[in-house]
């Protein structure tokens, strides 16, 4: 549980880095024509990204000395896709301790990547990215959790695998 927990805390932590390291938006605030298409196939979806990109402007006119309100919350950045990162780090972990959920876990990694495209929220490469991280960090919790074992700073107890 202690490495399941702190692996999951160094995948937000690395992921919310790396908006700073490697800044992007989506397609949807990039390219102008793609939101009102979104919005015909997507309308509840579009409602937020408008409210996002408005905030998003916001931040500019701030930067600019403007006054105006800034949400912190409704901040947008795309590189690489947390949601991809972390479903698929719950589908390896669960696949990795045998649980009955890593089927259902791999659906929402995949239907996870394939929507966020899909819907604008982010380019390829940023799911890419996301299933990168996601088993970067993954391969990183199990390292140390073999090794915490091996040193025996943790219960041996009952193998993941078993």
């Amino acid at each position: 549980r202690f490495v399941f927990g702190a692996s999951v805390t160094m995948l937000w932590i690395l992921g919310t880095w790396s908006y700073y390291i490697l800044p992007a938006l989506g397609p949807v605030y990039v390219f102008e024509d793609f939101l009102p298409r979104i919005a015909a196939i997507f309308p509840l979806n579009a409602g937020t990204q408008v409210a996002l990109l408005q905030n998003y402007e916001s931040v500019h006119l701030a930067m600019a000395g403007e006054p105006v309100t800034i949400i912190p919350h409704m901040g947008i950045a795309a590189m690489p896709s947390l949601h991809v990162a972390a479903h698929f780090f719950l589908f390896l972990w669960a696949r990795w301790v045998n649980s009955r959920l890593r089927n259902l876990l791999l659906a929402v990694s995949v239907l996870t990547f394939i929507g966020s495209v899909a819907t604008g929220w982010h380019y390829l490469v940023d799911g890419l990215a996301g299933l990168v991280l996601g088993a970067g960090v993954f391969f990183a919790a199990v390292g140390i959790q073999k090794t915490l074992t091996r040193f025996r700073l943790l219960p041996e107890g009952r193998s993941p695998q078993q």
